[in-house]
């Protein structure tokens, strides 16, 4: 389903409410005369059975909705953690002596610029980005770095503790590129979807104007919170993903790197006003 992020974000939805609400008019209009012969209106008999399977589904896609926008906040908090370790770690180099501080430095500025670069672009691809060397070097540095003092083996403690951090986020972040519902839940909504469109059939009224406005109204509603499904079901790829803002200021704010050196933002996604706020505390 990677095609689907490739769509404008308003043509994807108008695609997506669209088919639902064609398909169920048109299949109100195929349905009347199969509905006539199955016997007089029993509007009030059907209603009891319509309402049950309604409120069973509405439940079940209420509860899929919310745990999509769950996890799409939790890769949200992810990548904020991993910019603090990133900004924690930099002010920590501080204590290291020179040339090691401004090596490793170095090496933290490239890494985000690599991420910006190379990982947020295969993100929103759904590609899962390649090993980053400046993490290997950064790794190979600090393990190979003897401290002479008490204070630098402190510093250098809580450093190697905020790579692990940046490293685990790292994984956690790419790991979740390819996080989506399984196959068998979006068969389960889709043909709850169906039928419960589909019951809206059985009712009859003489006012078909009305029946056809009730049917698309209802189908309208269901394609817009699949549409909401879709889009937040994959928080790190297309243009509702998680956006790179945070990493941007990490490197403007804390590194001093100018933004006009960097291209202009792909992702129109951003990181909560919480995260953005951790950084920015960080930076001073």
């Amino acid at each position: 389903m990677l095609w689907l992020y490739e769509i404008p974000l308003w043509a994807l939805g108008l695609l997506v409410v669209g088919i639902f609400v064609v398909v169920s008019v048109l299949g109100l209009l195929l349905t009347r005369p199969l509905v006539r012969w199955l016997g007089p209106p029993e509007n009030d008999f059907a209603n009891y059975f319509i309402s049950g399977i309604g409120v069973f589904y509405a439940l079940l896609i209420g509860l899929i909705a919310v745990a999509v926008w769950e996890r799409y906040s939790s890769v949200e908090a992810v990548i904020t953690s991993e910019g603090v370790a990133i900004a924690q770690m930099y002010r920590d180099l501080e204590g290291y002596p020179s040339p090691e501080r401004e090596v490793l430095r170095a090496k933290l500025r490239s890494y985000v610029i690599h991420v910006l670069d190379t990982d947020w672009p295969a993100q929103q691809r759904g590609v899962k980005p390649k090993t980053s060397p400046q993490v290997n070097e950064i790794v190979k540095y600090l393990v190979r770095f003897e401290p002479k003092t008490t204070g630098q083996t402190v510093i250098h403690a809580e450093c190697v503790r905020q790579l692990n951090a940046l490293l685990a986020y790292r994984r956690e972040r790419i790991g979740s590129i390819e996080g989506a519902l399984p196959t068998v839940m979006w068969f389960v909504v889709l043909a709850g979807s169906a039928v419960a469109i589909a019951l809206t059939y059985l009712f009859s009224s003489l006012n078909r104007r009305l029946h056809l406005t009730l049917t698309a109204a209802l189908s309208c509603m269901i394609g817009l919170v699949i549409f909401l499904i879709i889009t937040l079901d994959r928080p790190l790829v297309g243009t509702v993903s998680v956006g790179d803002d945070g990493f941007r200021d990490l490197l403007t704010r804390i590194m001093k790197v100018e933004a006009s050196s960097k291209p202009e933002p792909t992702n129109t996604g951003a990181l909560s006003i919480e995260a953005g706020e951790k950084v920015r505390h960080l930076g001073g």
